[in-house]
């Protein structure tokens, strides 16, 4: 068989399937209509792309369709052919995401994940994506929404976003881009300000752009991942820990059966990260999603502070450049560059002085911190919106 029958059979009846459910998404002119076979798959995409339904009422100029359906018979038949062929020469590896992509031509490539049982077939001249799984599992779904994620950064990117490693939420009436290396305490700041009623925007990665003399913000749709040293010191977290099969999200950095063997007061030592949705995080936290498009007012920097105390300091403008360019996603920087390929389209920024040049003159501070109290949260920041209004002096 060909790789162009091989082809062929990956789309054959996926658009004809009985019963599933739909979604359509539309973001800054970009319409996705999705197909969905499999429940679990629908609810976990809809959910995660949830944040970016703000219909901002654009005009639709791009429209992609996906269908996804579950025949492992044909995801097995493809697999076999592919690898009995031998196809090396036009294969293009992705070893982080265990994704090969074999191309057929120009317009059309056949994507595999054998670890996760999942095939699909793009067409970038139609606009289509067929996704077979070879079982009703869950990891399948990370691959489905990396697809939808793919085809909306991509578009993004296009028209003149650019994605950052940050932050963001909005306290008070003011929408705070939280941006620093990893490690710095972005995450642990970010659920601070949230238990003291921010609402949550972005953790870890953020889509920004210029907009005449204002800098807006778009959700990068993404999980949370939150160390189980965090989670500790947040109830609903910790319950959740134990109890992460109630998620919508696979649980793949969180070993489940290790951790109930372990006493709570040895999780800060381990690796493992708890994942959530962005609206799974606001409902343990008691908090709402902030889904609208905002312009960023200002910018905290988060510094863990071993030494205990509380400070709210200004920041070296060569600083805040250097820190902003060095947290702009690129290739070149693997350990923050997302998982974004499967369809091969690369959403290198273009140009990063247009984008960090406005937002180095936005008030910005840093916030040295310790980390959380003996109560989960300390009574500066606490009262950190207030203080803020006095620093940044709008």
């Amino acid at each position: 068989m060909s790789i162009a029958d091989l082809f062929e059979e990956i789309c054959c009846d996926s658009e004809a399937q009985p019963g599933g459910s739909g979604d359509r998404t539309v973001v800054e002119g970009l319409e996705l209509q999705m197909q969905f076979q499999s429940a679990q798959t629908s609810q976990f995409v809809k959910h995660s792309l949830a944040p970016l339904k703000h219909h901002d009422g654009s005009e639709v100029t791009l429209s992609w369709r996906t269908f996804e359906r579950c025949d492992p018979k044909c995801v097995s038949n493809v697999l076999t052919q592919i690898d009995d062929r031998g196809v090396l020469s036009n294969r293009v590896p992705n070893r982080r995401m265990n994704l090969r992509r074999y191309k057929l031509d120009e317009h059309r490539d056949i994507c595999t994940r054998r670890s996760q049982g999942v095939v699909w077939a793009i067409n970038r001249k139609q606009k289509i994506i067929h996704m077979i799984t070879s079982a009703r599992t869950r990891f399948p779904l990370m691959t489905a929404r990396g697809l939808a994620r793919d085809i909306i950064v991509a578009h993004l990117h296009k028209i003149g976003w650019t994605t950052l490693h940050a932050g963001m939420v909005q306290l008070g009436d003011r929408n705070y881009l939280i941006v620093g290396n990893g490690g710095q305490g972005k995450t642990s700041l970010i659920l601070a300000l949230m238990r003291g009623g921010a609402k949550f925007f972005a953790n870890e990665r953020i889509l920004v752009k210029k907009l005449g003399n204002e800098v807006h913000a778009l959700p990068f749709p993404m999980s949370v991942a939150v160390g189980l040293g965090t989670a500790l010191n947040f109830r609903s977290l910790t319950e959740l820990c134990e109890k992460s099969e109630s998620l919508l999200v696979p649980q793949n950095r969180l070993d489940a059966r290790t951790l109930k063997k372990t006493a709570r007061a040895d999780w800060p030592s381990r690796d493992d990260k708890l994942l959530l949705l962005p609206g799974e995080l606001c409902d343990a936290l008691g908090t709402r999603l902030h889904v609208a498009k905002p312009k960023i007012d200002g910018i905290l920097v988060p510094s863990l502070n071993k030494s205990g105390s509380f400070n709210c300091k200004d920041i070296d403008q060569d600083d805040l450049s250097k820190l902003l360019r060095r947290n702009v996603i690129r290739k070149s920087k693997e350990r923050h560059y997302p998982d974004w390929m499967p369809l091969g389209m690369d959403p290198e920024p273009k140009d990063e002085k247009s984008i960090c040049s406005p937002l180095e003159k936005l008030p910005t501070q840093k916030i040295e911190f310790y980390g959380f109290s003996e109560t989960g949260l300390p009574e500066e920041i606490a009262n950190l919106s207030e203080s803020l209004e006095h620093q940044f002096e709008f």
